[in-house]
């Protein structure tokens, strides 16, 4: 019933916008395109400069680049076992720039928890909830790794600016590492838990605080993802300013 009730989900999102055809075609994750596709429409903005934290293998930024064609990628992945094929798979995308560290709020080497599915790494441990809730999450190991504060690598930013951070409960730590780079912040794209899941993970609060001096005043959600034990679990928070949304996504 689940798996149809998902094929329904995917042909009413691609009747609702047929570029997600496209985007099929290009290799691109549907609901990946759709996401920025829906953030493109209810934010204006077309970016020019897409801050990528947590380019895992490059999913995400295949679909920017699809959507925004126009704009400079830099797509941050500090995971040593994972950025090779994040290299790999965005090398023929000349506007992709990709780097083997990731952000923070200091420079040098931190600890990182590298996790057997690969996608829940974090520079946070996590805690027992999580396990409970997403078995496959449980084998995970203590290395170190780099990381960098983004107001110290003089990358060039031309505006409107989109960061998207999805860093498994250290979003908080990526944002206070842009200092007062974050007023020049456009689209805030940020993934946020509902569970407990890591020690110290981000709030709400949190994220609220760097989205208000970016000077973002509205937000929708997407990606709103439960579990019939568990209820909600996570989402992504899309931060914009000068615009009035009375919805959620």
């Amino acid at each position: 019933m689940k798996k149809i009730a998902k094929k329904i989900m995917n042909l009413s999102q691609i009747i609702e916008n047929p570029k997600i055809i496209s985007a099929i075609f290009n290799g691109v994750i549907p609901s990946y395109a759709r996401d920025l596709l829906i953030i493109k429409q209810i934010s204006g903005i077309s970016p020019r400069t897409i801050i990528d934290v947590g380019g895992h293998i490059g999913q995400s930024v295949k679909a920017m680049n699809f959507v925004f064609p126009k704009a400079k990628i830099h797509s941050f992945e500090p995971n040593n076992a994972i950025y090779p094929l994040l290299r790999k798979n965005v090398k023929k995308l000349s506007n992709i720039f990709t780097y083997p560290f990731g952000l923070a709020s200091i420079d040098g080497k931190v600890p990182f928890w590298s996790n057997e599915f690969s996608g829940a790494s974090s520079m946070l441990d996590s805690k027992e909830e999580r396990n409970k809730i997403f078995a496959i999450t449980k084998n995970r190991k203590k290395v170190f790794v780099d990381m960098k504060r983004f107001d110290n690598l003089n990358i060039s930013i031309e505006r409107p600016l989109y960061l998207k951070i999805d860093v498994e409960g250290a979003e908080k730590y990526v944002l206070k590492g842009f200092g007062e780079l974050m007023k020049k912040v456009d689209i805030l794209q940020v993934e946020y838990t509902f569970k407990k899941f890591y020690e110290g993970q981000t709030t709400f609060e949190d994220i609220l605080k760097y989205a208000r001096l970016a000077g973002l005043d509205s937000f929708v959600q997407l990606n709103i993802n439960y579990t019939e034990n568990s209820g909600l679990v996570y989402c992504d928070l899309i931060f914009f300013r000068n615009q009035k949304v009375e919805y959620l996504i």
